[in-house]
């Protein structure tokens, strides 16, 4: 149960575990390619702003006795060219949050436009706690519009700050003046979202926003993330074709009933014969002993698991099963979202694993070797305890320890959902029927926060999510708001489309002053990287293609145009 600025404000995006993968996603990108090529050190500076409101709503805010705490931010002058030049602010999503890196395109942007940088961490993540710990009724202040104030505030505090500054520690020493630089929000993933709600409502701090990535429209059963993964693997212009679908598809039918409550010793195979697969799990290893044929001559053997497939533990509980299957399922999941972005392994060389086995077993086996770094025999079991291994322990830790699980899980129960399943059609891990919004949804929102018997999801207003209700969902209605989204990302099918995509929304609409960069055959927060970050021998030289390229012109000339 795991679940991947003039003053410009970047939002970087996010990838969690298992059923969350949008947790940290540029942030591990950037921490995978600083192990192979370590980035030089910033020139960024780092403080707390130590004005920071807990509850920007309460009727008292202005008061003595209103809690006040330290938010962290980085500051780097670098290229700024001072007073009346831009500031770039990147907005921090649900991760701790460093300096800007010199690998993000926003720094690209930075050193043509003479911009300041500045990265604001998020409430509740990294080192900025607003509260003694993540309780329950702490964590009421965990939330968007809550997040969305604290940039309101804290882009006003850079706009005033005055000399000596007495609102940060250490204090801020900027070379000049930034009341007069204008503000632009760029963001990715969630905090894409922030990037463009913000610009909806705080209009004038901001003359404009990027919002890469951003699945605005908040969904508690998020199907079509599977369906993109099928999309992406079928896609033959990214390494994928149908029949690299159709073989996972058969190993995910062959599999699942094979590992399934107490094995399936006495119960009817799908075909209707008697399965005397008998499982033989102790701690860490499963042997699997031969498959025996039944005494019904028209019944074939039963085929045994595969190495690289097989339980640590025999299932116990429909948990259990649940958790095997999204492990083996969030591999794939995983390699969609994070394609040819720092990994070794893609969707082409993963279909070439894959097609290269006659049985269905065989090729989601070779398959997971393959994204587990060519593990061979030495592939460690997968994880089939739901109370061990689950992140349970995790999402039940009130105390603040430089995790971001329950913080994040918190706001999916509670505001946006996001919560992946195999519930949705034309996609291969149907047969993995676990994984459905009771467990994926429910189950991990009642372990964690003690949900009521009767939770149906986030907060809902006459059937519609609130979060959609308060943001517009696909119907932004904003003003200098670019929005990049990649054909292949999961996650874009909860976001902003062109009229001809699989996942476009008769519910979206955009103002005028509105633009849609989308990127064909391209990932998660694709464009969020400087030009040809990839280019590394590691990754066999990856260049940007034609449409990443096109992108980042697009950008650059709403970012420049904006600054006019």
């Amino acid at each position: 149960m795991r679940v991947i600025a003039i003053v410009l404000v970047v939002v970087l995006c996010a990838a969690n575990a298992s059923h969350h993968r949008l947790h940290g996603h540029v942030n591990r990108v950037l921490r995978k390619l600083h192990s192979v090529v370590p980035e030089p050190s910033p020139n960024a500076s780092t403080h707390f702003y130590i004005d920071a409101v807990l509850d920007h709503f309460l009727d008292s805010v202005a008061s003595p006795q209103t809690p006040k705490w330290g938010q962290q931010y980085h500051v780097d002058q670098t290229h700024w060219c001072g007073a009346g030049c831009p500031v770039f602010l990147l907005i921090g999503g649900e991760d701790p949050q460093g300096p800007p890196s010199a690998r993000l395109f926003m720094t690209t942007l930075a050193a043509e436009a003479g911009a300041m940088t500045v990265s604001l961490e998020h409430r509740f993540f990294g080192e900025s706690y607003p509260t003694a710990d993540m309780s329950n009724h702490n964590l009421q202040y965990l939330t968007s519009n809550q997040a969305l104030a604290d940039l309101a505030r804290f882009i006003e505090y850079l706009k005033s700050a005055a000399t000596p500054d007495t609102f940060s520690q250490p204090p801020l020493q900027l070379r000049a003046s930034a009341s007069s630089s204008k503000f632009i929000t760029f963001g990715s993933s969630y905090s894409g979202n922030l990037a463009a709600w913000f610009k909806l409502k705080y209009p004038s701090l901001t003359v404009g926003s990027v919002a890469s990535s951003a699945p605005v429209f908040a969904e508690y059963d998020f199907e079509q993330y599977n369906q993109v993964v099928a999309a992406a693997f079928a896609n033959p212009r990214i390494g994928g074709s149908k029949d690299c679908v159709a073989k996972i598809k058969q190993g995910v039918d062959a599999l699942q009933s094979l590992v399934t409550v107490g094995g399936c010793e006495g119960d009817l195979r799908p075909d209707g014969c008697i399965c005397e697969h008998k499982w033989n799990c102790k701690s860490e290893s499963c042997a699997v002993p031969a498959s025996k044929p039944t005494s019904n001559s028209t019944c074939g053997a039963i085929p045994s698991v595969p190495h690289a497939l097989r339980p640590c533990t025999t299932p116990a509980s429909p948990e259990d099963v649940g958790q095997y299957q999204q492990t083996v399922m969030g591999l794939f999941q995983i390699l969609t979202q994070f394609n040819d972005q720092s990994y070794t392994a893609s969707i082409n060389t993963t279909c070439a694993h894959v097609l290269a086995e006659k049985s269905g077993l065989d090729a989601l086996a070779a398959g997971r070797a393959h994204l587990e770094g060519n593990c061979g025999s030495n592939c460690p079991c997968i994880p089939s305890d739901y109370q061990k291994d689950s992140d349970l322990p995790v999402l039940q830790d009130i105390n603040f320890s430089g995790g971001s699980d329950r913080q994040w899980i918190f706001m999916s129960c509670n505001e946006f959902g996001y919560f992946q399943t195999t519930t949705g059609a034309n996609q291969p891990f149907k047969g993995f029927g676990a994984v459905d919004i009771e467990y994926a949804g429910y189950k991990t929102c009642r372990d964690a926060f003690n949900v009521s018997l009767d939770y149906k999801g986030p907060k809902g207003n006459s059937g519609r999510l609130m979060a959609n209700t308060e943001y517009g969902g696909r119907a932004l209605q904003g003003i200098n708001i670019t929005i990049p989204n990649g054909s292949m990302d999961p996650w874009h099918s909860l976001g902003i489309t062109n009229r001809t995509d699989e996942f476009f929304s008769n519910t979206q609409h955009l103002s005028q002053q509105e633009q849609l960069v989308f990127i064909e055959d391209t990932s998660h927060c694709r464009d969020v990287y400087a030009p040809d970050i990839f280019d590394l021998e590691y990754l066999n030289y990856q260049k940007d293609s034609e449409a990443v390229q096109w992108a980042h012109a697009k950008v650059r000339a709403n970012v420049l145009g904006y600054l006019q």
